[in-house]
């Protein structure tokens, strides 16, 4: 069912192929439309990772992406490794500048009290379970404790992220950043 699904999306991009693109020896990696095929076969090479499709059926799925973009498989296959490396880099830069944001916001010596003062101040539900300055200083170490046990891996970065950062908000009841990170 997942390679059924990879392969309607395939011909949906393909339905949309652009009028600029050129395949064969005018193959561009970097254009639009290579790089929506690309992220295709990313998606497709997760559900291998995940373990809900063969290795066998990822590779013919690449050689269909391949010929959507009217290339060889062996130059699909670069620009799709050279893909996922600057998605990769994408991903950590990214995650990396999260990380120093929520820890920057944490490490504020005036956050516990800030915190306390916002949930005091909007009446928060949050007041039944942490009722005091120093329960929000707790919390907040257990956070930055969290931060540091990731380490260096950006997958798990972005996961703990992804639980800290709407505890934070809801703490001080705002937004840390603008969507994108910024």
């Amino acid at each position: 069912m997942v390679v059924h699904w990879m392969d309607v999306k395939l011909q949906n991009v393909l339905a949309k192929k652009p009028s600029d693109y050129a395949g064969g020896d005018a193959f561009n990696a970097s254009h639009p439309y290579s790089r929506g095929v690309a992220f295709l076969a990313t998606e497709c090479g997760a559900y291998v990772e995940a373990e809900k499709i063969t290795a066998d059926a990822h590779k013919a799925f690449c050689g269909r992406c391949a010929d959507a973009l009217d290339v060889g498989a062996d130059v699909f296959e670069t620009a799709l490794a050279t893909f996922e490396a600057a998605l990769g880099k994408e991903l950590h830069e990214s995650v990396g500048e999260r990380m120093k944001e929520v820890r920057a916001v944490l490490e504020d010596e005036g956050f516990a009290a800030k915190a306390f003062a916002s949930l005091t101040e909007r009446e928060s539900k949050i007041l039944e379970m942490i009722n005091d300055v120093d329960k929000v200083e707790g919390l907040k170490q257990d956070m930055l404790k969290n931060l540091v046990d990731v380490g260096d891996d950006s997958v798990a970065q972005a996961s703990m992220l992804q639980q800290i950062i709407p505890a934070v908000e809801a703490l001080l009841g705002a937004r840390l950043m603008a969507e994108g990170g910024e």
